[in-house]
C-alpha cells in the first residue's frame, strides 16, 4: 500500500485519458503513476497500467456495479482532501453464508491512499499502518491500545472498478484477521507474497456524505459493526462519580436512621403454659399484658414483638391485639413459632418476630390468645414475648440501595446487550 510521499517530478499530479483495450470506452487515470491496475467503468475489464502498454489482464462482460461513492468525487476527511478513484467488493464465506462489504479507495497525491469500508450500512475510514502491531494470542497492541481478536477468514475480491496502486483482480484472496478496540479495527491481510496492516476508524454516514455527496446503494445500518462505539460507554462515564456521591449520601442517611432509632424495650409478656383443663376447654384462655407506654421521639414509629418458645418438632401460634387504652382502637397481629429437626436436618426456629409500623405514642396493652392443634405437634408450654419500640428496619436501607443502583444497572445492561450483539458476529460468539 502507498504511504505518505512528496510530489516528485516523475509523479506530477494530474489525470490521463486512455481507451479500454476491451470495449474501447474512454477511461481516466486519476492516480497516474501510482496506479498499477484499473478496472474499466464500462465493461469491468481489468487493465495493467504499470507500463505504457496498458495490457488487458482480465476481460469480463459482467454488469457494472456502481461505487457507493462516485469515482472522481473529492471530499475532506480528517483535515485532508481525498479523491475516490477505485471501488472493490469483497466477501468472506462463514458457515455456508457469504458476507459482503464494499471498499472505496481514496487518493491524495501527498498522503497516499486511504479507504472507506462499507458493511451493513456502517462506515469506516481505513489507513495503512507504517509499522507492525504486537500480537499475543487473541490480542494485538498498537500505539498504546489493546485490541481483541474478532475474526479470521479468507477474503475474496468479487468485483473491481477504477484504479488501484497494486495489481488486483476478481478472485484474489487473502487471509484477513481483524482485532477490535472501538472505535478502531486493526486488520491484517496476508497472502503468499506479503502481509499488510491497516487501522479503521468508525465514522458516521453523515460525515461521508458531507464530504463526497450522497452515497449510493447503501441501506440503513443493521446490527452492530465491529468498530462501532458503544453509545452506553459515555453514559457510564458520568454516572460512576455520581454513583459514588449517591452511595456516600446513602451511607450518611442510613447511619443517621440506625443511630437515631431507640430500639427500646418497653414490655415483657409471659404467656403461661396450658394446663390439662385449658387444653380440653372449649375456649382457650386469653392473656392480657400489663399496660405499657410508647413515648418515642419519633411518632408514629415501629413496634417489634420478639417471641421465644421451647418448641421441638412442634408449633405454636399467637393471635394478638395491640389495644390503645385511650382510643380503644386495636391493631391485629399474629406470631408463629415452629421448629422441626431430625438426625441431619433442621427447619424453623425457636424464636420469631413480627414488626408493625406507624404505631402512635400512647398507652397500650397486648391481648394474646393461643391457637393450638391436637397431637404431638402442638406445643402447650410457655411463650415469652419482648416488646421493643422504634426499631430500625433493614428493608428501608435496602430499598434505598436498590433505587440507587437501578439506573446504573439499566445502563450496564444496555451496554452488555450492545456488546453481545457486536461479538455475536465474531469468531468468539457465545464465548
Amino acid at each position: 500500500m502507498a504511504g505518505t510521499e512528496g510530489k516528485r517530478p516523475a509523479d506530477r499530479v494530474g489525470t490521463k485519458n486512455l481507451d479500454c483495450p476491451s470495449c474501447g470506452g474512454p477511461i481516466e487515470l486519476r492516480g497516474f503513476a501510482k496506479t498499477k491496475t484499473l478496472a474499466c467503468e464500462y465493461c469491468g475489464s481489468t487493465v495493467d497500467t504499470s507500463t505504457d502498454a496498458y495490457e488487458l489482464i482480465e476481460e469480463t462482460e459482467e454488469a457494472k456495479r456502481k461505487s457507493p461513492i462516485e469515482l472522481g468525487a473529492k471530499g475532506e476527511l480528517f483535515g485532508k482532501t481525498w479523491q475516490a478513484i477505485g471501488y472493490m467488493r469483497r466477501s468472506v464465506l462463514c458457515d455456508g453464508t457469504r458476507y459482503r462489504w464494499d471498499e472505496v479507495l481514496l487518493f491524495n497525491p501527498y498522503h497516499g491512499n486511504r479507504y472507506v469500508v462499507i458493511s451493513n450500512g456502517h462506515f469506516m475510514f481505513v489507513e495503512p499502518l507504517p509499522g507492525k502491531p504486537t500480537v499475543h494470542g487473541n490480542t494485538a497492541a498498537y500505539e498504546g491500545e489493546t485490541y481483541k481478536h474478532f475474526t479470521t477468514a479468507n477474503a475474496r475480491v468479487d468485483y473491481v472498478l477504477g484504479e488501484f496502486p497494486w495489481e488486483v483482480r476478481k478472485g484474489d484472496r487473502v487471509t484477513a484477521t481483524d482485532y477490535v478496540c472501538p472505535p478502531h479495527v486493526l486488520s491484517e491481510e496476508a497472502n503468499e507474497l506479503e502481509t499488510t496492516y491497516s487501522r479503521g476508524t468508525y465514522i458516521g454516514r453523515d460525515e461521508i456524505e458531507k464530504a463526497f455527496g450522497k452515497v449510493r446503494n447503501v441501506g440503513s445500518p443493521s446490527g452492530v459493526a465491529p468498530g462501532q462505539p458503544n453509545p452506553m460507554k459515555a453514559e457510564i462515564g458520568w454516572f460512576v462519580p455520581a454513583l459514588g456521591v449517591a452511595f456516600a449520601l446513602w451511607f450518611l442517611v442510613c447511619a443517621g436512621y440506625v443511630v437515631g432509632s431507640q430500639s427500646k424495650q418497653v414490655a415483657v409478656v409471659q404467656v403461661p403454659q396450658l394446663t390439662a383443663a385449658d387444653i380440653t376447654a372449649p375456649e382457650k384462655p386469653v392473656t392480657v399484658s400489663e399496660q405499657f407506654v410508647l413515648d418515642s421521639s419519633r411518632d408514629p414509629a415501629t413496634l417489634k414483638i420478639d417471641g421465644h418458645a421451647n418448641v421441638s418438632n412442634s408449633w405454636v401460634y399467637l393471635d394478638m391485639m395491640l389495644i390503645d387504652k385511650e382510643s380503644e382502637t386495636a391493631i391485629p397481629l399474629g406470631l408463629e413459632i415452629s421448629y422441626y429437626h431430625g438426625s441431619d436436618w433442621t427447619e424453623g426456629s425457636r424464636t420469631a418476630e413480627v414488626t408493625i409500623g406507624d404505631v402512635p405514642n400512647g398507652t397500650y396493652v397486648l391481648q394474646i390468645m393461643r391457637i393450638t392443634g391436637t397431637g404431638a405437634a402442638t406445643y402447650n408450654g410457655p411463650v415469652q414475648l419482648s416488646v421493643h419500640r422504634d426499631v430500625w428496619l433493614f428493608r428501608y436501607p435496602c430499598c434505598a440501595f436498590f433505587l440507587i443502583i437501578l439506573v446504573p444497572l439499566f445502563y450496564i445492561g444496555r451496554y452488555a446487550v450492545f456488546e453481545q450483539r457486536r461479538w455475536a458476529e465474531s469468531d468468539h460468539a457465545g464465548g
